[in-house]
C-alpha cells in the first residue's frame, strides 16, 4: 500500500470535488443549489473584521473530505501504529459509502417532503460524483483484502 493506482486517484478526485459542486437543487424559476461544503468568499471581508459568522457552510462536504483524506494517507503512507491498514481501509471506504448513501436518502427526504409539486428537490452532479468516487474507494478496499488474505473465512 505505497502509492494510489488510477482507480483510487480518480475516486479521492471525484469526493473532493464533488464536496464543493451542487449536491440538490429546488425551486422552479430561481433554484437554490445546496453544495456539500459553500465557501462564499464575498464575505471573507466581513469575517476578516470580526463582523460576519465564518464563510464556510457545510452541508455533509466536510465529513466526506474527512473521510477521503483518511483513506488517502491509509493507501499512501500509513502510520506505524496502525496494525492492519488494509482492514481499517476496508472500514472507512465502508464508512464514506454510507456517509454518502445517507445523502442519497436525504435528498429522496426532501423529494418525498415537496410532494411531486413543481421545483422540488433534483440530484445535483457533486451528490453523484461522491458516490460514485466512494464506490470506487469501496471497490478497490474488498479487493485489496480479498488479495491480502485477511477474509476472516476459513476453507
Amino acid at each position: 500500500m505505497k502509492s494510489l493506482n488510477a482507480l483510487e486517484a480518480v475516486g479521492a478526485t471525484l469526493t473532493i470535488v464533488g464536496s464543493f459542486l451542487p449536491w440538490e437543487r429546488s425551486g422552479d424559476f430561481s433554484y437554490i443549489p445546496t453544495h456539500g461544503i459553500r465557501v462564499d468568499i464575498a464575505n471573507f471581508k466581513y469575517w476578516a473584521t470580526g463582523i460576519h459568522v465564518f464563510p464556510v457552510y457545510d452541508y455533509g462536504g466536510v465529513i466526506v473530505i474527512l473521510l477521503t483524506s483518511v483513506l488517502l494517507i491509509l493507501v499512501h503512507k500509513p502510520p506505524k501504529f496502525i496494525k492492519n491498514p488494509i482492514l481499517l481501509n476496508l472500514i472507512i471506504s465502508a464508512l464514506l459509502m454510507v456517509s454518502s448513501l445517507f445523502f442519497i436518502a436525504r435528498w429522496l427526504f426532501h423529494l418525498y417532503e415537496y410532494g411531486g409539486a413543481i421545483g422540488g428537490p433534483t440530484l445535483g452532479i457533486g451528490l453523484i460524483w461522491v458516490v460514485c468516487g466512494a464506490a470506487i474507494f469501496l471497490w478497490q478496499a474488498i479487493l485489496k483484502h480479498h488479495k491480502s488474505g485477511n477474509t476472516g473465512y476459513k476453507a
